[in-house]
C-alpha cells in the first residue's frame, strides 16, 4: 500500500477551556474520495479548518508526502495544494466565469492590461477536461446552482489543487444535478485528486466514497472500507448505538388535538409561496425542507413580517394576526 497523501496525527484543539477534537488521526491516499461524517458537533468543520488553515492545531502534526507541514493560513494550505468548497459560493455574480476562475491571478498583456481572451481560453480548456459544458465568457449571476458549483471546482484546479474538500456539496442540488457531480468526482478521481466529502447523506455515501471516517464527540470512532459497510452499520458508527434503539428515543410525544400554536392558511406572497398550509403544535419541531429557490426562506420571511402576505392568513394560537 503506498504512502499517504496526508496524514493528520494526533490533532488536538480546544476553544475556552471546551476540547472540539481529541488526538484525531486522519488519513487520505491519493486518488480516493474519503467521506467525513458525524453529527453535529462532531469536530468535522473544525478538523476541516485545521486542514484549511483558518484554524491552527494545539497539538498534533499534519504531513504531505511524508513531510511536515504548517498550514498557519489559507494562503499556506492553498501553497499546498488543498481547497475547500463551501455551501455558500464564493463568486462574484457579475463577473465572468472566467474572470471568477483566475480572480486575482488575471492574464495580463505584454501593456500589462488585462488579457479576458486568454483568461476565457485557459477556463475553457479547464472546464473541457472537466467535461462542462459552460461558457466561459457568460456572467455567474445568470447560472444555475448546480454550475456555479462546477465553476467553483474549476477555480480550485486551477490553484493546483491536490485535496479538495466538499462541504455538503449536493445540499441544493436535484437528483439529476446529483448525478453529474458523480461523474465530476470520478474524472477529478482519474487525475489523481483526492475528494474529501462531508455529507449528511447517508445514501451518497456508499454511492460515492471509498473510505469512510466518523467522528463522534471530538474523537474517530473508526475508519472503514465504504465496500465494508451497509447503511446500518454506518448509522451504527455515527450514532453509537443500533438503528432500532436510536429509533426508540427517536418519537417525541406531541399534543395535537387542541388549537395550533402556530397555522398558515393559503399564505401567498409576491416572493414566491402559493397557497402554503402548515400547522405547528406547542412543543413540536417541524421539519422544513426542499432545494434552493424551493420558498423555504421566503416562508420564513413571510411569519417573521419581512415579506407581506399577499393572501391567505396567518393565525398565533387560533387568532388571525398581521405581522408587519
Amino acid at each position: 500500500m503506498s504512502a499517504p497523501l496526508l496524514r493528520m496525527a494526533g490533532i488536538g484543539k480546544a476553544f475556552s477551556g471546551v476540547t472540539v477534537l481529541d488526538d484525531v488521526d486522519f488519513e487520505l491516499r491519493a486518488g480516493e474520495t474519503h467521506a467525513l461524517l458525524g453529527g453535529n458537533g462532531a469536530g468535522k468543520s473544525t478538523l476541516m479548518k485545521i486542514l484549511q488553515g483558518v484554524y491552527t492545531l494545539d497539538r498534533g502534526t499534519v504531513e504531505i508526502d511524508g513531510e511536515p507541514v504548517e498550514l498557519g493560513s489559507p494562503q499556506a494550505s492553498r501553497r499546498h495544494g488543498i481547497a475547500m468548497i463551501f455551501q455558500e459560493f464564493s463568486l462574484v455574480p457579475t463577473l465572468t466565469v472566467a474572470q471568477n476562475i483566475y480572480l486575482s491571478r488575471e492574464a495580463k498583456t505584454r501593456g500589462g492590461l488585462l488579457d479576458d481572451r486568454e483568461l476565457e481560453r485557459r477556463a475553457g480548456r479547464l472546464l473541457g477536461e472537466l467535461g462542462v459544458d459552460i461558457d466561459p465568457r457568460v456572467e455567474i449571476g445568470r447560472l444555475s446552482t448546480a454550475s456555479m458549483q462546477l465553476v467553483e471546482i474549476a477555480k480550485a484546479l486551477s490553484q493546483d489543487a491536490r485535496i479538495l474538500i466538499m462541504d455538503e456539496p449536493t445540499a441544493s442540488l436535484a437528483h439529476s444535478e446529483v448525478d453529474a457531480l458523480f461523474q465530476i468526482i470520478d474524472r477529478l478521481k482519474q487525475r489523481g485528486i483526492t475528494i474529501v466529502y462531508i455529507t449528511h447523506r447517508l445514501e451518497e455515501v456508499i454511492a460515492v466514497a471509498d473510505r469512510v471516517t466518523v467522528l463522534r464527540d471530538g474523537g474517530v470512532v473508526g475508519t472503514q472500507k465504504t465496500s465494508d459497510l451497509d447503511m446500518q452499520g454506518l448509522i451504527e458508527l455515527i450514532v453509537g448505538r443500533s438503528v432500532e434503539r436510536a429509533m426508540e428515543h427517536s418519537e417525541r410525544p406531541v399534543d395535537r388535538t387542541g388549537v395550533p400554536l402556530l397555522e398558515l392558511r393559503g399564505v401567498s406572497t409576491a416572493s414566491g409561496l402559493h397557497d402554503v398550509d402548515i400547522q405547528l403544535h406547542a412543543g413540536e419541531i417541524l421539519g422544513l425542507a426542499g432545494l434552493m429557490g424551493s420558498g423555504r426562506s421566503e416562508l420564513a420571511r413571510a411569519v417573521f413580517g419581512i415579506d407581506a402576505v399577499q393572501r391567505g392568513e396567518i393565525l398565533l394560537r387560533g387568532n388571525p394576526v398581521r405581522i408587519r
